[in-house]
């Protein structure tokens, strides 16, 4: 699907899996092989950025979002919004059920998604792999099992395609990760790519809830600090 920023109307195109498909914006992709007649939940989320405004930071998570059936709530469940609505005093409350989002809601997530974008910040994640309690489950790093074919209780890790993203937006300087298993993760499928060796790399802390090592409050002050430094 291709949405303008702001907008619930969608259009259907036909890409593969990390091809870019733009329409003035924002740049989505969609997974190979799927359809309109696949759970919508099932896509991962392509990468949310905006066309008119040069992207200086790649904000990376480590296992995607589900696309909703309206895409201008992609992302609306992550946690990281709670820090930058601070950031840019657009507060926000995650969304965790796009099907019981309120108006109000709608409008407040378009407006820092707006803001977010405008100000040369864009995101996505490490894998490809949509984030669930099973996917959870079966997604390994590092140190792996031999595997069959018919050894279900195993998913490999699918990386997204951050090489190609990197070469199309050359106003990149700096990637920041969202906790250390994203970094990790990262490290083992991208160390060494010819396409990393000029971009800062930072590992922000992470803006889950569970992450209570450090206040909200100090969340918000290392992640502005990062996004400072890169000259956002």
């Amino acid at each position: 699907y291709d949405r303008h920023l702001g907008s619930g109307s969608m259009s259907k195109p036909n890409v593969k899996n990390n091809d870019y498909s733009t329409n003035g914006d924002t740049t989505v992709a969609l997974e190979e092989g799927k359809n309109e007649t696949n759970i919508a939940s099932l896509i991962p989320c392509g990468p949310l950025l905006d066309e008119k405004s040069p992207p200086k930071v790649l904000i990376l998570g480590h296992t995607a979002s589900g696309k909703p059936l309206d895409e201008s709530l992609s992302y609306c469940e992550r946690s990281m919004w709670t820090i930058l609505g601070k950031i840019f005093n657009i507060p926000f409350s995650p969304v965790k059920n796009v099907e019981k989002i309120t108006p109000p809601e709608s409008d407040n997530y378009q407006a820092l998604v707006k803001t977010t974008l405008e100000h040369g910040i864009c995101m996505w994640d490490v894998l490809s792999n949509v984030h669930s309690k099973q996917t959870h489950n079966k997604l390994r790093t590092g140190k792996r099992k031999a595997t069959t074919s018919n050894d279900t209780t195993f998913e490999p890790p699918k990386p997204n395609d951050i090489q190609s993203l990197i070469q199309k937006y050359q106003s990149l300087s700096t990637i920041c990760f969202i906790g250390a298993k994203a970094y990790k993760e990262f490290q083992t499928l991208f160390k060494g790519s010819e396409e990393m060796q000029t971009l800062e790399l930072c590992v922000l802390p992470s803006s889950s809830p569970a992450n209570c090592r450090i206040s909200l409050d100090e969340k918000v002050k290392q992640w502005q600090d990062a996004i400072l430094k890169a000259g956002v």
